[in-house]
């Protein structure tokens, strides 16, 4: 008697699997629809979510705090700062700040104050897309030091649109024309 039950439950499971085995899977298409062969409708449903808002452009401040092995890079409207392996003596944050995202004139504030001196000197980039490249020929950077004065270290690149300095202390700099009068100051 045993053994009759223990068929009839062993037949009964096997057809149990069988039979929902062949069932329709929930997620799998729906060919008898009348749309594309392989296609199903898809329902949904609508929430009122409030909608996001979406700022572009590129913050006017920027700060980052980098150790002295740390590479990295910092924007702030049009001026980008990168940061080189090993350019730091200690620990370091660095702030990019600007008038608004056209400015010529960034302020580069290094704190502590003790390293505002760079073992690698790093790299400050204008981008200047919106200048013709025949204007590149006179730009150079100049740094604030009580007065303006030319950074030596200088390219203007009119392919890439752009000027970089190469600089061993933070400072506030500006882009202008090779020239003694700093009025005409490219703005």
């Amino acid at each position: 008697m045993r053994r009759t039950q223990l068929s009839t439950v062993l037949l009964l499971g096997t057809l149990t699997v069988f039979l929902t085995g062949c069932s329709r899977n929930p997620v799998a298409p729906d060919l008898t629809s009348p749309l594309d062969s392989g296609a199903s409708s898809l329902a949904g449903g609508q929430t009122d979510d409030a909608p996001v808002s979406i700022e572009g452009g590129v913050s006017n401040v920027n700060t980052a705090t980098f150790n002295p092995s740390d590479e990295g890079v910092i924007t702030a409207g049009r001026w980008t700062l990168t940061l080189h392996k090993n350019s730091l003596k200690m620990p370091t944050t660095i702030t990019l700040r600007v008038a608004d995202e056209n400015s010529m004139e960034v302020e580069v504030v290094v704190t502590p104050a003790s390293a505002n001196d760079f073992k690698v000197p790093v790299e400050l980039t204008a981008s200047l897309n919106e200048f013709p490249v025949s204007a590149f020929d006179n730009l150079t950077m100049f740094y604030w030091d009580g007065a303006w004065e030319e950074a030596l270290d200088v390219a203007s690149h009119p392919n890439q649109k752009n000027v970089v300095a190469r600089m061993k202390q933070g400072a506030t700099c500006r882009v202008g024309e090779r020239e003694t009068n700093l009025n005409r100051v490219a703005d």
